[in-house]
């Protein structure tokens, strides 16, 4: 009986290289997590995917040795994109490039993308994205130097419903507004400490964003100190339901 998920987070492979060769095929294998696995080389690694062609879910959290030739492989199969992946997680990452961005903006099914600590991300890389299937993304701790990149890619990818771009302290009022302007089936963002948005702002963005269910503002201090405004205002227009975590 073949597998149809695998999770080896936080093995170490060091050494074990007969292990990776010998691996058998499996069409069946969905779910591959390896999150922080150690010792496996470039090489191996796309070897080892390569044995699981038809996976919907890849996490590759903090691997040294994923970079931007390991993300052309998931992407590309045999000269075809990839129309399989639905999910690719990369925290961590730090040897990929926008390069992968590239790659990954052509896989037009996927629907969640984390590149939390992508440390080889530029503005570029979040500018290029174009995925109307993406439903999450996750870019916290990428280096960005401008907010318009997060605008674009908000005009660029407007379906999306989870959002983490906490740390992105690029992001002032007017950038919050305009994404939230294109991303109105937004249910879940995540803007810790973000300390440029005021509390009129996120006033603002809580009448565009109809659908939000949850809230992260950590560390935002101008918007903390005015929420009990922020919450009068939820319970006056009648959206109780709205969760602010700011602690």
């Amino acid at each position: 009986m073949q597998l149809e998920k695998l999770y080896t987070s936080g093995l170490d492979l060091t050494n074990m290289t007969p292990i990776v060769s010998e691996t058998p095929c499996n069409n069946k294998m969905s779910v591959l997590n390896m999150d922080g696995v150690k010792g496996i080389s470039t090489e191996s690694l796309i070897s080892l995917l390569s044995k699981f062609p038809e996976l919907n879910v890849i996490s590759l959290g903090g691997i040294n040795s994923c970079t931007d030739r390991v993300i052309h492989s998931i992407i590309y199969k045999n000269g075809q994109v990839n129309t399989n992946l639905s999910e690719l997680r990369l925290s961590g990452v730090k040897s990929i490039t926008d390069i992968s961005m590239e790659y990954i903006t052509q896989c037009t099914m996927l629907q969640s993308l984390i590149v939390n600590g992508c440390h080889g991300l530029t503005d570029r890389g979040i500018h290029i994205l174009k995925l109307e299937n993406l439903l999450e993304l996750e870019i916290c701790g990428v280096p960005l130097n401008e907010a318009s990149c997060i605008v674009t890619m908000s005009e660029n990818c407007p379906n999306i419903m989870r959002l983490n771009i906490s740390a992105q302290r690029v992001v002032m009022n007017q950038d919050l507004l305009s994404i939230s302007n294109n991303l109105l089936q937004l249910e879940y963002l995540d803007m810790t400490w973000n300390r440029n948005i005021s509390p009129e702002c996120f006033m603002e963005m809580l009448g565009l964003l109809q659908y939000i269910q949850k809230i992260y503002v950590v560390g935002c201090r101008k918007v903390r100190s005015d929420i009990n405004n922020i919450q009068k205002y939820l319970n006056d227009n009648n959206r109780e339901e709205v969760i602010i975590v700011s602690s």
